[in-house]
């Protein structure tokens, strides 16, 4: 089985990723062949719950190259953002180790409810999330080109 886990935060106040698969498997080119089919878990304060969401492959490559300089300096964001809008994360450092996380969950990209969120982490959440991160880009490596 293909699944991957990427957490932010801990399964108590956090968001996860598990991704499934290739939404295209059979798909070579950059368009199509780089959607991935997830599940969103959720556990912020008292809202708890999941949805599927489809991301892209170069979008969980890019939160790893703007995680890096973060986990590094302990100041500055990374971003995670997707292309239908599904899910929106952003982490910012304040140099003394403490992480602040705020985003956005939508169940249906575009016109969907949406969640707002704000929880707070620490440093040592940064080493395994970078390796998850490190693990889905190797499972699932972008395909194509532009």
């Amino acid at each position: 089985m293909d699944e991957l886990t990427i957490t932010i935060g801990t399964p108590a106040e956090g968001i996860s990723f598990t991704i499934l698969h290739r939404t295209h498997p059979t798909a070579h080119d950059y368009w199509d062949g780089n959607w991935l089919s997830v599940i969103v878990k959720y556990s912020l304060g008292r809202f708890a719950g999941s949805i599927p969401c489809d991301i892209r492959t170069e979008e969980l490559k890019a939160f790893r190259s703007q995680l890096l300089p973060l986990y590094d300096a302990l100041v500055g964001t990374a971003e995670f953002a997707t292309m239908e809008g599904c899910v929106g994360i952003k982490l910012a450092g304040n140099r003394l180790g403490h992480i602040e996380c705020t985003g956005l969950l939508m169940d249906e990209p575009g016109i969907g409810n949406r969640l707002s969120f704000k929880f707070r982490m620490d440093q040592s959440y940064l080493p395994s999330l970078l390796q998850e991160l490190e693990s889905a880009n190797a499972k699932f490596p972008v395909v194509g080109a532009t």
